[in-house]
């Protein structure tokens, strides 16, 4: 469902997808915060939220350009945080893709293959910094 404006004081998780996102959201992080920015816009350590559990950086945007496409960063992003916390199944999230974007998928079908490639490397993104302790505060 959609969340209309939702009041809260700190977030389970925060996802800053540009700079300034990194910027606005720093005060919805507290100690049980995941949170989840992209690496492209290199922040400095002094810019992230000081009190968050756990810190992630990832690099979805300079991957989407080189890799795949510009337009694809979110789901990588959507990719690594279901790989971080499984809000959801992966089949799910292909599930929702497809509901969502089937129409363009049936004019190119190479979209669906852009589409789940993303995901899938999001889900590795994951995967890798939780193996190595990437950017983890705490």
């Amino acid at each position: 469902k959609r969340i209309g404006a939702p009041k809260f004081q700190k977030a389970d998780v925060v996802i800053a997808l540009s700079e300034r996102a990194v910027q606005r959201t720093l005060d919805y992080s507290g100690p049980e915060t995941l949170y989840v920015y992209d690496t492209s816009f290199h922040i400095g350590p002094d810019e992230l939220p000081k009190t968050a559990k756990q810190i992630i950086g990832l690099p979805a945007i300079d991957t989407a350009n080189k890799e795949l496409h510009p337009r694809v960063f979110n789901i990588i992003i959507m990719g690594a945080v279901i790989g971080l916390i499984q809000p959801v199944s992966f089949e799910a999230a292909k599930v929702a893709l497809e509901n969502k974007l089937g129409y363009k998928f049936e004019k190119n079908p190479g979209l669906r293959d852009l589409n789940f490639r993303a995901l899938e490397i999001g889900r590795e993104m994951a995967e890798k910094s939780l193996k190595e302790g990437v950017s983890a505060n705490a």
